[in-house]
């Protein structure tokens, strides 16, 4: 909002995450961590490229 000059909103935020979720993905086999990581690489180079664009945009404008 502050880039663009828009109202910023307050909008309402909750953790649903079940306590055990975590310790349910440390159970992964590395092997079935690697397998997703691969069918999935498209995603995680167009997450990276977004990150870092947007990390870049919040040093441009001073937001950091």
């Amino acid at each position: 909002a502050r880039i663009t000059g828009k109202t910023r909103l307050e909008l309402p935020w909750e953790n649903r995450t079940a306590e055990n979720a975590k310790s349910a993905t440390a159970e992964l086999s590395d092997d079935c961590i690697n397998r997703f990581r691969q069918e999935n690489e498209l995603d995680y180079l167009i997450y990276e490229y977004c990150t870092e664009k947007f990390r870049k945009m919040r040093t441009e404008f001073g937001l950091t």
